[in-house]
C-alpha cells in the first residue's frame, strides 16, 4: 500500500494550479440503469459499486484545479494479473451500452460513454470519455506492469498529466 501511495501524483508535482483535497461523494451514484451489458455482467441490476474496481491493495488521490470544475482523481491498484485484467470489465461494459442513467440521492443523472485506445508510452488500456450530467469527463484506465492506473478528469488535463503519472508509477516500481 505504501508502495502505491509513493506512485501517486502529489500536488507539489503538479504545480500551484492543483490542491489537494478529498473526493467528494454527496449525491454520488448508488445505482446504473438501462445499461443491459453491465446488468449481465454484474449479474442483475448493477449498483454503483460495480463501477468501481475493488483490487487487494489501493491508493488514491484527489486534486482541485482552478482551470475546471471537474476534480482530478488518480487510483492505484495492485493485485493478481487476473484481477487487474478483469478490473475494467465494467465500465467496458458501461461503454459497449453507450449511455446509461446513474441513480443519485439527488435524481437521476443521464451519462454517456466512449471508449477509445489510450496511447501512452508504458502502459496499455483505454481512455474513456463520458458525459455526466452535461459535463465533460476522460476516464483512461491503464495497466502499468503490475499495476492498474486510473486517471479522471477534465479531458485536457488527463492528456497533459497522463505521461508523467505513467512515468511515475514506472518509475517507481522500478525501484527508482
Amino acid at each position: 500500500m505504501s508502495a502505491l501511495r509513493e506512485m501517486l501524483l502529489t500536488s507539489q508535482e503538479l504545480g500551484n494550479r492543483f490542491v489537494t483535497t478529498t473526493s467528494s461523494e454527496d449525491g454520488s451514484a448508488t445505482a446504473v440503469k438501462g445499461c443491459p451489458a453491465l446488468d449481465a455482467l454484474v449479474g442483475g441490476e448493477a449498483t454503483a459499486k460495480a463501477l468501481n474496481f475493488s483490487l487487494a491493495h489501493e491508493a488514491e488521490a484527489t486534486f482541485e484545479s482552478s482551470y475546471s470544475p471537474v476534480e482530478l482523481a488518480e487510483r492505484l491498484g495492485s493485485d493478481t494479473p487476473a484481477r487487474l485484467d478483469a478490473a475494467a470489465a465494467p465500465i467496458d461494459a458501461l461503454a459497449q451500452c453507450g449511455k446509461a442513467t446513474y441513480v443519485t440521492t439527488r435524481g437521476d443523472i443521464p451519462v454517456t460513454v466512449a471508449k477509445h485506445p489510450a496511447n501512452v508510452a508504458g502502459a496499455q488500456g483505454s481512455s474513456y470519455a463520458m458525459t455526466v450530467a452535461g459535463q465533460e469527463i476522460q476516464l483512461t484506465v491503464l495497466r502499468v506492469g503490475a499495476v492498474l492506473m486510473s486517471l479522471s478528469g477534465d479531458p485536457t488535463l488527463v492528456d497533459d498529466l497522463l505521461p508523467a503519472a505513467v512515468a511515475k508509477v514506472a518509475k517507481v516500481a522500478q525501484g527508482g
